[in-house]
């Protein structure tokens, strides 16, 4: 469900210009596409930020010697990063 909701909101802010843009469309334009594709790009995006955010975090945390779940905030990684050198 979380999921869900998060897709709702990150696709929130473009509505004003879909609707917009959407008047230059053909009248026969199929819609139903058009949607699925803008969530499933949305979905991919979303996957793609995430891993990149954990991967910047674990190599952090493997730059620290510390476990990846202290790394929650800058000031463990400090810490972890200091008792180690």
């Amino acid at each position: 469900m979380d999921a869900a909701t998060q897709v709702i909101f990150s696709l929130g802010p473009a509505c004003g210009c879909v609707v917009t843009l959407s008047s230059y469309n053909r009248f026969r334009r199929n819609c139903h596409l058009d949607a699925v594709a803008v969530a499933a790009a949305n979905c991919a995006t979303s996957v793609l930020c995430g891993m990149v955010v954990f991967a910047i975090l674990g190599f952090m945390a493997a730059d620290a010697g510390a476990e990846f779940d202290s790394v929650n905030s800058l000031n463990n990684l400090i810490e972890a990063k200091n008792s180690n050198s």
